[in-house]
């Protein structure tokens, strides 16, 4: 019973610095319903369903903390990203200057 509060203690303070901390997050404001007509979509979407109706605590659990993952997780991906973006575009600018100096 100790390893649970333990657990769920450390799950709430997560949360609570997530909600202050500048991460930003995915707020699927752009996601649009009606591009979306598949039937695999919607066959996949209702078995989706049916397991959080089975299963509501470790579903709903398991989504909140993908969700919760999902903000430094991005912010991990695009700084990683971005350094080796950069790196490429320095190595392709020092290849430019040493082609125009010849």
């Amino acid at each position: 019973a100790l390893a649970i509060k333990t657990v769920a203690l450390a799950y709430v303070i997560l949360i609570a610095f997530m909600m202050v901390s500048t991460v930003k997050y995915r707020s699927f404001k752009d996601f649009d319903m009606a591009k979306r007509k598949h039937a695999p979509f919607f066959f996949f979407l209702m078995i989706f369903i049916i397991i959080i109706v089975l299963y509501p605590q470790g579903v709903l659990l398991s989504i909140a903390l993908a969700y919760l993952f999902s903000g430094p997780f991005s912010l991990l991906a695009e700084k990683i990203f971005r350094k080796s973006h950069k790196k490429e575009l320095k190595q392709e600018e020092i290849k430019n200057n040493e082609e125009n100096k010849n």
